[in-house]
């Protein structure tokens, strides 16, 4: 084979597939049906695993899908060394270094993706005690990545349009810095002011980003519908 080729072979099968390739095939499969943090949220879920990720992709929806699929994942998978043996084995290893014979199996699997100073063990491979917790998890880090800055993003389109519409503000608020109020204050804001009763879809996108970035706080994902009303709203002209 050319060189190259088999340069990137050695970079596949001995090193490991980053985050970056496994959002390429998730972008690809949901493209423009995703939304905020999806693409990060299946990534985290499906690790390397290529054709997990597409899979989840196709299939996306909440936590329940994930939990189906990955569960199928698991199943799929022969418990002939157990997660401990794999992880103990795989963080006894060099990074660069070749895996041991007995970790090629689970390598080829797909249970075990990179050796040496840190063991990465696919979730798939997580104890029943542990998996549903595991999911719940991987979903939270990746939509924090980007829900976050998503929601930081509407909440300065939306302190924007109420500095903008101070005569409607109630007198507790009125002479406040609007453009730097936080989620809480903003929806309090409007719940306080009686010349916004009439600002109901713009209540709505306020109460909806202060649960959002209450939840993510609190390390907890957001329902997916919950975003996808975010969105919607967020595209719905309420700030012209």
């Amino acid at each position: 084979m050319p060189i190259d080729d088999v340069a990137v072979m050695c970079v596949y099968w001995w090193g490991y597939v980053s985050p970056l390739d496994t959002l390429v095939v998730v972008d690809e499969v949901l493209s423009a049906s995703r939304v905020v943090g999806d693409s990060e949220a299946i990534a985290e879920l499906a690790a390397w695993d290529l054709e997990l990720a597409a899979s989840l992709a196709a299939d996306w929806g909440a936590e329940a899908e994930a939990q189906a699929l990955l569960g199928a994942y698991r199943a799929a998978v022969p418990e002939e060394q157990g997660l401990l043996r794999e992880a103990a084995a795989a963080s006894s290893m060099e990074r660069y270094a070749g895996p041991p014979t007995d970790l090629l199996d689970a390598w080829a699997r797909g249970s075990v993706n990179w050796w040496g100073e840190r063991a990465l063990v696919h979730i798939g491979r997580y104890p029943p005690c542990d998996f549903e917790a595991a999911v719940r998890r991987r979903i939270w880090r990746g939509q924090v990545a980007a829900v976050l800055p998503y929601v930081e993003l509407a909440r300065e389109r939306l302190a924007g349009w109420l500095d903008s519409r101070s005569h409607l503000v109630g007198d507790r608020w009125r002479y406040k810095d609007m453009v730097a109020l936080e989620v809480g204050p903003l929806e309090k804001v409007f719940h306080e002011s009686a010349g916004l009763r009439r600002a109901v879809p713009q209540y709505e996108l306020a109460r909806l980003l202060r649960q959002t970035r209450h939840r993510l706080a609190h390390l907890k994902h957001v329902n997916r519908d919950e975003l996808v009303r975010i969105q919607d709203l967020m595209s719905a002209g309420l700030f012209t």
